[in-house]
């Protein structure tokens, strides 16, 4: 059922202590933002084992970087890279935990060959024409002072925790596009660093009514609540950086001074306490409102702002507390909009965005309304 904005919306965010997704192969490739879509070749980064064929390319080399360093933390996963029972129940040999750090590892052990060329976007391929797939969670939330463990359908969710297991959400498409801040030159004899992050936090969720159509959704018994996911989806750089992840609970009402009736959450990633990329992710709770944002999609940029003026984002505790030091860093932080691989969409943009505890301003949907919010560090 659709729920009006500001209602409150119930359920409860919770991190997959192992998310199985299926990864076919990984692409450095070049979009064109009007088509949409990519272009032929690419440079492969990764590809599936159980599908790799033989071959090898004369070019450059692009290392993919550790995706390890991507796994802020999120749980320890206990599947590796993908159990064999699992895979065989679904059929799918290309099975990747999103949460074991060494399974990550081991997908870029080696250096990829990429030919020369100019590229602008990553993609990662979970399937090849079936037109959707699925991905396994397992994990355990608490709600309503009850605490439910995944288990496989049709029950979804148990009460005992010896019955604890993976569940399956479906997805519809086969691939997700992950455009570079820049475009990237390599040409041959060049060796490079490509950087890739994600994050598991809170990005399942149980929901009591019926599945609203947001992310990857397995249906419990009439009655019974449900279980939802986002994909883990990736943001890359070029280069080498070492990630720090801060968290922002985001609430529409500027009085919510604990941010307990945020209705989603800004993912910053830092590098020497300097936000880069990150992310938007829906959140639920038992006091939760419905937000007015679209939220679950990367963030598209993070540009520091030039000097304070007009600053509209106010800090709690002011400048420095009236010790007369200088104004906190301003940010413009965006996210992607619809479609993704249009530079001039976004689903929410905070065109000044703190990093510490602040009030502030955002636009959503390419600027069509501004939204009072609070954004309280986690």
């Amino acid at each position: 059922r659709a729920q009006a904005v500001g209602s409150a919306q119930g359920g409860q965010s919770f991190t997959p202590t192992s998310y199985l997704l299926p990864i076919e192969s990984i692409v450095l490739t070049s979009i064109d933002p009007d088509a949409g879509s990519a272009s032929s070749g690419g440079g492969p980064l990764y590809q599936c084992p159980a599908l790799a064929s033989p071959g090898s390319a004369d070019a450059a080399t692009g290392d993919a970087g550790n995706l390890a360093d991507a796994t802020l933390p999120s749980g320890s996963g206990d599947a590796s890279l993908g159990d064999a029972s699992d895979a065989s129940q679904a059929g799918d040999p290309c099975w990747v935990d999103m949460a074991d750090n060494a399974a990550l590892s081991a997908l870029f052990a080696a250096p990829a060959n990429v030919p020369p060329g100019t590229y602008n976007a990553i993609v990662v391929n979970s399937c090849s024409v079936e037109g959707s797939y699925q991905a396994l969670l397992k994990g355990s939330v608490s709600y309503g002072g009850t605490t439910y463990y995944t288990t496989p359908s049709p029950t979804v969710l148990t009460t005992s925790q010896t019955e604890e297991d993976y569940v399956a959400v479906a997805f519809q498409g086969c691939s997700t596009a992950v455009m570079l801040a820049q475009p990237l030159t390599v040409q041959a004899g060049d060796t490079l660093t490509i950087s890739a992050f994600f994050t598991l936090d809170g990005i399942a969720w149980l929901i009591p009514d019926a599945p609203p159509g947001l992310g990857g959704c397995a249906a419990g018994p009439s009655s019974a609540p449900n279980v939802c996911s986002g994909l883990p989806e990736l943001v890359a750089s070029v280069g080498t950086v070492t990630p720090n992840l801060s968290t922002f609970l985001v609430t529409e009402d500027p009085s919510d001074l604990d941010a307990s009736k945020a209705g989603g959450a800004v993912l910053l990633l830092t590098d020497d306490g300097v936000p880069f990329s990150g992310f938007l992710r829906r959140v639920y709770s038992p006091t939760a409102l419905v937000p007015s944002v679209t939220y679950d999609v990367p963030l598209r940029s993070v540009v520091p702002n030039q000097g304070d003026a007009g600053l509209v984002a106010a800090p709690d505790g002011g400048d420095g507390g009236g010790l007369g030091l200088p104004p906190p860093p301003v940010y413009t932080v965006t996210s992607y909009g619809d479609p993704a691989t249009d530079p001039t969409q976004f689903r929410v943009r905070f065109p000044e965005f703190l990093m510490t505890t602040h009030s502030g301003i955002f636009e959503t949907a390419n600027g069509a309304s501004m939204v009072n919010y609070r954004a309280v560090l986690q």
